[in-house]
């Protein structure tokens, strides 16, 4: 078996540090844009609040999914609770 020096496991943990927060730095972009765009959209229609409430709950709670609400534009679409 090959011996890994500390320098080799701190760099390994370094690394997965990192990797770990691109990822969630990745997410939590991802997750602004969107919520953005949609905030946008339903600027449109004039409840964006109630959205805006849905939407955050909706994604800090994924066992809850019909929360979530599809942009549709041939109705106007009322949260699911």
């Amino acid at each position: 078996m090959k011996k890994i020096c500390y320098f080799d496991k701190y760099n390994i943990a370094n690394k997965k540090r990192i990797t770990k927060r691109i990822e969630l730095f990745a997410k939590l972009t991802f997750f602004l844009f969107h919520t953005r765009r949609f905030i946008l959209f339903v600027n449109n229609f004039s409840f964006s609040f109630i959205f805006f409430n849905t939407w955050f709950t909706s994604c800090s709670f994924p066992s809850v999914t019909r929360t979530i609400i599809w942009p549709s534009r041939l109705r106007p679409v009322l949260p699911i609770l």
